[in-house]
């Protein structure tokens, strides 16, 4: 099993997480352009109230 941090970790030339940036099979096809869509117009946490300025308006 995993026992500690991993040996990657120890060089200097991998800069977490810049190293690994998102590919289009995650961004895309695991549903998350519409989660962060819903998470934008405010309806992700639609039975919290929130205001926050990145919100976008529907006139947007």
């Amino acid at each position: 099993g995993i026992k500690g941090p991993s040996e990657l970790l120890k060089l200097k030339t991998i800069l977490f997480p810049w190293s690994f940036p998102t590919d289009i099979m995650h961004l895309f096809f695991e549903n998350m352009a519409l989660q962060m869509y819903a998470h934008w117009t405010g309806k992700f946490f639609n039975n919290i109230p929130m205001s926050n300025d990145y919100e976008l308006s529907k006139s947007q």
